[in-house]
């Protein structure tokens, strides 16, 4: 094995029976510095310190894995607080999965009470094609509530792996999508102001 510096990545020599050796080309990165620096290189939104007070916020929140979505939810709410946001500005909804949340906020957002609409949930891949269908249906759900009501929809579904990685990502994600609910209604705001 030698490191072609080149193309920043590994060549192995390996036996191979019907061929005898081959070289292998392959990434020279472990996952864990690709998940570093994935961590490193994340967008961080920028929040100006303006009056909120008047925002009024929805999440939709899935009972499935209710010990990891539990989570989610505390850490988003304590980020909205932080972030100068009314406990009495949010409005929770619970449903029973991930595919219920896009009816709710779908009709959340024909009342037009809420600038933003957020989903919570987590979803873990078993041994059945249901993990797929279950996080492409409630994303996509979410995205039609968006452009059909013009209202942003935060997709903060979490599709894990494993339970362990579920775990992982419940306890820090949830500050982002509250972040990125009030950057978008922050958004929102300056569009609507022109």
């Amino acid at each position: 094995r030698y490191r072609n510096k080149e193309n920043d990545c590994f060549i192995r020599k390996i036996k191979n029976a019907e061929h005898g050796w081959l070289w292998i080309r392959s990434s020279g990165l472990s996952s864990l510095w690709r998940r570093r620096q994935l961590k490193e290189s994340r967008v961080k939104l920028e929040l100006p310190k303006i009056d909120r007070s008047d925002y009024r916020f929805a999440i939709v929140h899935s009972k499935f894995n209710f010990d990891l979505t539990d989570d989610l939810l505390e850490n988003c709410c304590s980020e909205f607080i932080k972030l100068g946001i009314s406990i009495d500005s949010i409005k929770k909804w619970a449903v029973p999965g991930a595919l219920e949340i896009p009816l709710v906020a779908n009709l959340l957002a024909k009342e037009k009470s809420y600038g933003v609409i957020l989903g919570i949930g987590c979803v873990i891949r078993g041994e059945t094609s249901h993990f797929d269908i279950v996080v492409r249906e409630s994303a996509a759900g979410l995205s039609r509530v968006s452009m059909d009501f013009k209202i942003p929809c935060i997709n903060g579904i979490i599709a894990a792996e494993s339970y362990e990685q579920a775990r992982e990502r419940c306890s820090s994600k949830g500050k982002d999508f509250a972040c990125s609910s009030v950057y978008m209604a922050d958004l929102m705001e300056r569009i609507k102001d022109g």
